[in-house]
């Protein structure tokens, strides 16, 4: 995500100083990047526009996440 762009995107610009990403943000950013929620996430961070704190948070959020994921995948994956 090169930095101008993001930074330019109106969603970003709206945010202000606020350095708190509700997750339908991080996942509209997502779509239009074709980025994980968690990799838009890490760009504010290393921009200035999210805190070390906040985005440690919502790993572990995306750890769990991805963690039940690769559960369901793996209780899915059977054969007949």
């Amino acid at each position: 995500m090169p930095r101008d762009w993001l930074l330019s995107e109106t969603l970003v610009t709206q945010k202000g100083t606020h350095k708190r990403w509700r997750d339908d943000e991080l996942d509209a950013l997502a779509l239009r990047f074709g980025v994980s929620p968690e990799a838009v996430l890490r760009r504010p961070l290393i921009l200035g526009r999210t805190t070390q704190a906040f985005y440690d948070g919502k790993r572990m959020a995306f750890q769990k996440l991805y963690a039940q994921l690769d559960e369901q995948k793996e209780r899915s994956e059977g054969g007949p």
